[in-house]
């Protein structure tokens, strides 16, 4: 598949707990990252669904993967 790159500066606290935490559960800092981001994105469409959110704002994030 195709892949993009993103890029986030983090505190180094974040940083180095994201590394123990991977290590802990043996997967990929990207894996765990892409969970983390996945779950985030699906929070907020359940919020804007319970808070019916205009569909024009719902157009303007874009499709719902």
């Amino acid at each position: 598949p195709q892949l993009r790159n993103v890029c986030a500066k983090l505190a180094p606290e974040l940083a180095e707990r994201i590394d123990r935490t991977v290590s802990v559960l043996g997967i990929s800092k990207r894996l765990f990252i892409e969970r983390a981001l996945i779950e985030a994105l699906d929070q907020v469409d359940a919020i804007l669904d319970a808070h019916e959110v205009p569909q024009e704002v719902e157009d303007r994030m874009g499709a719902k993967a």
